[in-house]
């Protein structure tokens, strides 16, 4: 009961009430090894309902081509953030950016499960001779990592919300080389691309940010199991 009372008050009576019906079971009779093993199918079947439950969910955002594309894309990041997925829809919007702009190119679709160590990749993405590193908590990791690409003779590039770019800059200062590193915020590195490529056009800007989203379903959906990553589509940006 304390961890119910730690995280939320609400869980309570939901705890209560799973103590009444395993009591109820008269489980406290049956063997240790036996009990142990109730349990873990128990534990099993509930977490495999929160999968369903997942699998169910999609992220709803607010979107609004009348608004700034940088404000749509920070819109999207803060509805993320709530269920902390920010993280993993950051390093998926950057791979859609960089799919629309350079179609001509493949780049790499990986689950954001996937370490860059365990493929032996210089990044999140490498194209050409620049490696992108995506975060939204930048910390001397990330510093270490651009460094590494320094010396293998790439160009590293580290990406993180608008609010941390100044933490950014400040932890790449204290390494070597510091200005080799290009600090870009998410936000505007996704939102330029996707106002150069409505060639700058009021009337065409909704119709860029529906394909930005349908290309970042896609490789959403190619790699993750958790689908509550895919971003709900709104209609305003289909009436365009």
């Amino acid at each position: 009961m304390g961890d119910g009372i730690r995280t939320n008050r609400g869980n309570i009576p939901n705890c209560e009430e799973l103590l009444s019906l395993l009591g109820d079971a008269g489980i406290e009779k049956l063997a240790v090894s036996k009990r142990l093993e109730l349990i873990g199918r128990c534990q099993s079947f509930l977490a495999d309902r929160v999968q369903d439950w997942l699998a169910d969910r999609r992220l709803e955002v607010a979107l609004d081509p009348a608004l700034s594309t940088f404000e749509n894309i920070q819109r999207i990041l803060a509805s993320a953030r709530v269920f902390k997925k920010d993280g993993s829809v950051a390093q998926h919007m950057v791979g859609a950016k960089l799919e629309v702009s350079f179609p001509q190119i493949r780049v790499e679709n990986q689950s954001v499960t996937t370490a860059d160590k365990q493929l032996g990749r210089h990044g999140d993405f490498v194209l050409n001779d620049v490696a992108f590193h995506i975060t939204v908590a930048p910390n001397q990791g990330h510093c270490q990592r651009c460094e590494q690409n320094i010396v293998a003779g790439l160009r590293p590039y580290l990406l993180v919300p608008e609010k941390r770019v100044p933490t950014a800059r400040g932890l790449i200062e204290d390494y070597s080389n510091p200005e080799k590193v290009t600090v870009l915020s998410i936000e505007a590195f996704v939102a330029t691309n996707l106002d150069e490529n409505s060639f700058f056009s009021a009337k065409a800007v909704g119709g860029s940010l529906r394909s930005f989203l349908e290309c970042y379903n896609r490789r959403v959906n190619e790699v993750e199991t958790d689908k509550s990553l895919v971003i709900v589509v709104p209609d305003n940006l289909f009436s365009l």
